[in-house]
């Protein structure tokens, strides 16, 4: 059965630093942009899926929100406004200057425009200063891994070091992955963790 499309306006964040991007999308699952959702598109700026393809196309760095659902007409007229109000200049800014509209003839000082924006947006992309909320612990460099760790009752996405060793000292007895909501699945989890080490270390 083919489901009808809906047009919906959103925002995209990127989590480990607020790097945001805006745009229109048509999609059969009406659940786009809100929990629940099974349409994993992210965006298709540039520097969008180059920020995605630098951390390894992990969906769930990208945060994508709803802003409006109605007609292609109504939610292309609503991205415009966006568009026109948005500081490129901004390195968080993941829209490229006057990437929209498709088949827009590009001037010399447009295409100058987008290099300009794309260069200072690589900043945005390589620092990792920007959001930090409950949920995510980000104040060292890039050029480490993002990962989920757990105490037993908090969980956060912490940087870590390419054996999945926390970085911060106040992280380094925190457990690999996440905190599962039934805590007789966590406990065994946990278990079988630490059944695997077991069979290695005797190997």
């Amino acid at each position: 059965m083919n489901l009808p499309k809906i047009s919906v306006v959103f925002k995209t964040t990127f989590l480990p630093t607020g790097a945001t991007y805006y745009g229109v999308h048509d999609t059969t699952d009406i659940s786009f942009g809100n929990p629940g959702f099974s349409d994993p598109y992210i965006g298709n700026g540039a520097k969008l899926i180059a920020l995605a393809k630098q951390t390894g196309n992990r969906r769930s760095l990208f945060n994508v929100q709803a802003l409006l659902v109605g007609t292609r007409a109504q939610c292309e007229d609503r991205l415009k406004s966006l568009l026109d109000n948005l500081d490129y200049t901004n390195p968080l800014t993941l829209n490229a200057v006057g990437g929209w509209q498709k088949g827009r003839p590009q001037t010399q000082a447009h295409k100058d425009g987008i290099s300009q924006a794309n260069s200072v947006a690589l900043v945005g992309n390589q620092n990792a200063v920007g959001n930090k909320g409950p949920h995510i612990d980000i104040d060292t460099p890039s050029g480490t891994k993002l990962k989920w760790f757990n105490n037993g009752t908090q969980q956060k996405m912490i940087v870590c070091d390419l054996n999945d060793n926390p970085i911060k000292p106040e992280y380094k007895d925190w457990k690999l992955g996440k905190v599962h909501r039934n805590p007789h699945v966590q406990k065994r989890l946990e278990e079988i963790k630490a059944e695997h080490v077991e069979e290695t270390d005797d190997e």
